[in-house]
């Protein structure tokens, strides 16, 4: 990752899967997302390696249903931590909030905290946007 990008898109397709469940769409732009995302223990992790100190403004991109909205979930960055709720809808944009992360190699992971109806969501991905100091 490099803050001097506008945007760092990190795509579920990239991530490595923990869990049994977890499946990939068959990648076309409309369904590039993990599917089948039923369980508490299941998680995606995408190891990352940041040269500088950087802010972020982190935002998730996912479809879900009805069903699944209430859902919670929560994302670390190292040791920074930034949880959200599930809300229905198709390519849905949500703004997680802000993190300042130090220089070095540590792992960005995305998992459930709670699955209300039968699926988490369908992850598309994770976008980290570098603030730039005014």
């Amino acid at each position: 990752m490099q803050p001097e990008f506008p945007l760092e898109t990190l795509r579920a397709f990239d991530a490595e899967p923990h869990g049994k469940g977890l499946k990939y769409g068959p990648g076309k732009k409309t369904d590039d997302m993990v599917q089948n995302w039923t369980k508490t223990d299941e998680s995606l992790a995408w190891p990352v390696r940041l040269e500088k100190a950087a802010t972020y403004d982190v935002a998730v991109n996912y479809t879900a249903g009805q069903e699944s909205a209430g859902s919670e979930f929560a994302v670390s960055l190292g040791d920074k931590k930034l949880s959200g709720v599930v809300k229905p809808g198709a390519d849905q944009t949500l703004s997680l909030g802000r993190v300042i992360l130090a220089p070095g190699t540590f792992e960005i992971k995305i998992g459930a905290a709670k699955i209300n109806g039968g699926e988490l969501w369908r992850l598309r991905r994770l976008e980290l946007k570098p603030v730039i100091a005014q």
